[in-house]
């Protein structure tokens, strides 16, 4: 088994099996995915025309799946069915919670399926259905059918989508976070295809450029770690010469009101805590749409980000909770790269 399992994808997966215990088929629907952009995923597994002069009964028909990359390969049992329990599915402690089982037994035949949403690499690999057929004698035997699911390699265009599903989930979006920076890895930065399909560039100013994101981002570290995948940092401008130069590069990129998520922090009391998340220093230079408020107390401010707020408001600074779950709010981040 562990032949079937290799670096390029799973392979010696068959269809269908026709036997004298009848036709075992297992389908994927579909085979090869879009892993977080694929809607649906589909595993059914199905017997039919066993009935024969030697057969007197299906047993049982049970779904597992050998992940894939797994350095000793080993079946897990996900979920089965058995002739005695009919319509009651049986799902097993390695099924997903996501994924939603289905199956009956009558005398016509037999299924077991499997289907949930949006397929991330974690269900890719091979699956398996055993059918356990009863013999008139007594005996049993088995037979098995394998398929593999395997997700399609991400391109630009691949890439940029999956950077936009952003949901509200904030642990769903720390592994989503780590997935995206795993493919980001090997990636050429100053490849201008792949740049130019995530993020708007800026000429230089004072030997750095700034990159708009194409994309929203759910909470600030998230933003951050991508620009530092992309060899910059969240931007803090550091002078009234440097933000104009922003605010003429956003004013001609951003057509709506937005948001434009920047560097800067506070857990303070004012307009004068404001911390330089690069460099830890304080921050030098604002210019506020609308002067942070002062809290009664620390325990009524949480963490606080400085954003960018273009068109209506003149592209100027505004507080912002780094907290929320602010994709609406987050409609861009500002990366600045050496």
């Amino acid at each position: 088994m562990a032949a079937i399992l290799g670096p390029v994808g799973l392979s010696l997966a068959c269809l269908l099996i026709s036997t004298v215990s009848g036709k075992v088929t297992l389908k994927l629907v579909p085979e090869i995915v879009n892993v977080d952009l694929t809607k649906s995923q589909l595993v059914n597994c199905t017997v039919t025309d066993y009935k024969t002069t030697d057969i007197e009964t299906l047993v049982s028909i049970r779904l597992s799946r050998i992940e894939e990359g797994e350095v000793v390969p080993e079946p897990k049992e996900l979920v089965s069915i058995n002739a005695f329990q009919k319509d009651q599915v049986r799902p097993s402690p390695s099924m997903p919670s996501y994924m939603m089982a289905r199956g009956g037994v009558d005398k016509s035949g037999a299924f077991l399926t499997l289907q949930w949403s949006y397929p991330s690499d974690a269900d890719m690999g091979l699956y398996i259905c055993e059918a356990t057929f009863m013999h008139t004698d007594g005996d049993t035997s088995t037979v098995k059918v394998d398929r593999v699911l395997r997700a399609q390699a991400a391109g630009i265009e691949h890439v940029l989508k999956r950077l936009q599903l952003v949901e509200a989930n904030i642990e769903d979006n720390a592994q989503r976070e780590t997935d995206l920076l795993r493919r980001l890895e090997g990636v050429e930065k100053d490849d201008a295809d792949y740049r130019d399909a995530l993020f708007a560039v800026s000429d230089f100013f004072d030997s750095h450029r700034y990159y708009l994101s194409a994309f929203p981002s759910p909470v600030d570290t998230w933003a951050q770690n991508i620009c530092k995948a992309m060899g910059g940092y969240l931007a803090a401008l550091g002078s009234v010469d440097e933000y104009k130069f922003v605010k003429e590069f956003l004013d001609t990129r951003v057509r709506v009101n937005s948001t434009i998520l920047l560097g800067p922090t506070s857990n303070g009391m004012g307009p004068r805590s404001w911390t330089n998340r690069q460099t830890g220093g304080p921050v030098i230079y604002t210019n506020w749409w609308k002067e942070p408020r002062r809290a009664a107390n620390q325990e009524q401010r949480s963490k606080f980000c400085m954003a960018l707020f273009s068109r209506d408001f003149d592209t100027r600074m505004k507080e912002i909770n780094c907290d929320m779950n602010v994709v609406a709010m987050h409609s861009h981040f500002l990366c600045e790269v050496p």
